[in-house]
């Protein structure tokens, strides 16, 4: 019997070996919620956030990321955490664009951001051929904020799986 379990354990801990091959999130664009001007004051931007009922849990550079075009101007980067809510700060230099400070609602892959270039174009017009000086190069630094936690219903399905395998433990110790 205990070489069936510890058969079966193998097979499962192979069975669950994560696949080596880059993920493309698939999905809508996330959501832009609210934009600001702000100076380069780091205070201006806590206010800011405090005023939208957020707090920057992590904060890093854009130049940390690793973008993915998936289509046109739209554009993936994977975060560091899984934030319900995420915010973008650009350079605006050479540009129509009017913001540079830009709160996300991460929509259906938390784990990445995935923004749209044309979003950053509010209350201006998006030029008709897309400027090549606006891309994700831009990006200067990206906070994550809200992080979510687990629903109740996942630890109590937790629960229940961890007090069965101590029941069948116990089962087979006899």
């Amino acid at each position: 019997m205990k070489k069936i379990m510890v058969l079966m354990a193998l097979v499962f801990i192979f069975a669950s070996t994560p696949v080596g091959a880059t993920y493309v999130p698939q999905g809508e664009v996330d959501t832009v919620i609210n934009y600001a001007l702000l100076g380069n004051s780091g205070e201006a931007e806590n206010a800011w956030l405090e005023g939208l009922g957020f707090v920057a849990v992590e904060e890093y550079q854009g130049s940390e990321l690793s973008w993915i075009n998936l289509e046109g101007t739209i554009w993936a980067a994977e975060l560091k955490d899984t934030p319900t809510n995420f915010f973008i700060k650009i350079g605006l230099g050479g540009t129509t664009i009017l913001y540079d400070h830009f709160m996300y609602q991460n929509n259906l892959a938390l784990n990445y951001a995935v923004i749209d270039l044309k979003d950053w174009y509010v209350n201006t017009k998006i030029p008709t051929e897309f400027p090549n000086n606006v891309n994700v190069e831009r990006v200067s630094h990206i906070g994550e904020g809200n992080i979510s936690v687990p629903e109740p219903t996942a630890m109590l399905l937790l629960g229940l799986g961890l007090v069965g395998l101590a029941g069948v433990g116990r089962k087979f110790k006899k």
